[in-house]
């Protein structure tokens, strides 16, 4: 009759202990790999977490700005709210004399006209946004120079690779044609066609619709996104061009209409 042979392996005492050692070193080798990749995954949460939180909280740094438009009324406040901020502040004018002596020490004057495309992009070179407040002072007549200065302006940013851009326009805009007062239809034309470039410009552009700019001294001023702020009629010149500053770095104002009052 068939004995089958049983042969039983019986670990010495020194297997057993080389044994119990590998294992114990596999199980924190897997241990420090299931950390680790733990570690990694956690990280990689936080820093998306992170990254949600950052991008929500929008750091701008301005090291220079150029203001087109520096000697007109407003013109002249937003230069001086530059300066009163510690702004480097680049001034572009066609009569230097036109910019208070106060002005003209503390301020990179540069001579140009915003028709002339190379004045505009010498104007912009190694600045880090752009403020246009363009104007015909008292002439209401009809014109295209708002939209031509701000065609070369736009033009001269993209090529400089330069972002952002606070533009005076006027409250005008929140009409109807038929709604503005005949007086000021065609110059109203040329801020609607400044507008529009603007708005096709693919910039971080703050459009600000101001209504009357009196002259009188600035308090607080109040801002609506796509409309005045209820019973404003008019706004402080040194309110608005003060605004015109610190919009620049106010990321919630970027690509946004923004109606201005003067809070009296």
């Amino acid at each position: 009759m068939f004995q089958p042979n049983y042969v039983f392996l019986v670990p010495s005492k020194s297997s057993l202990s080389n044994y119990s050692q590998r294992r114990r070193e596999e199980s924190h080798v897997y241990r420090t790999k299931t950390t680790i990749f733990l570690t990694v995954i956690l990280f990689q949460h936080t820093y998306h977490n992170l990254g949600v939180i950052f991008s929500k909280v929008s750091i701008v740094i301005m090291e220079k700005i150029v203001i087109f438009g520096s000697t007109g009324n407003t013109g002249i406040c937003a230069v001086e709210a530059g300066v009163q901020k510690g702004l480097n502040v680049r001034a572009f004018v066609r009569d230097p004399t036109k910019l208070p002596d106060h002005l003209r020490n503390s301020v990179e004057v540069v001579k140009g006209d915003v028709l002339n495309y190379t004045d505009v992009h010498n104007a912009i070179k190694n600045v880090s946004a752009v403020v246009v407040v363009l104007g015909t002072r008292k002439d209401l007549s009809a014109t295209t120079m708002l939209s031509d200065g701000m065609k070369n302006i736009i033009k001269a940013m993209t090529k400089e690779n330069v972002q952002i851009v606070s533009v005076c326009l006027s409250a005008f805009l929140f009409c109807a044609p038929e709604q503005v007062p005949k007086i000021f239809c065609k110059i109203n034309e040329d801020h609607q066609r400044e507008f529009d470039v603007l708005q096709e410009s693919g910039l971080n552009y703050i459009a600000v619709f101001p209504p009357h700019i009196s002259d009188d001294k600035g308090t607080t001023c109040e801002v609506n996104h796509g409309s005045l702020p209820p019973g404003g009629k008019m706004v402080s010149k040194h309110d608005l061009g003060k605004f015109l500053i610190d919009s620049l770095t106010q990321p919630e104002h970027y690509g946004k209409i923004c109606g201005i009052v003067t809070k009296y």
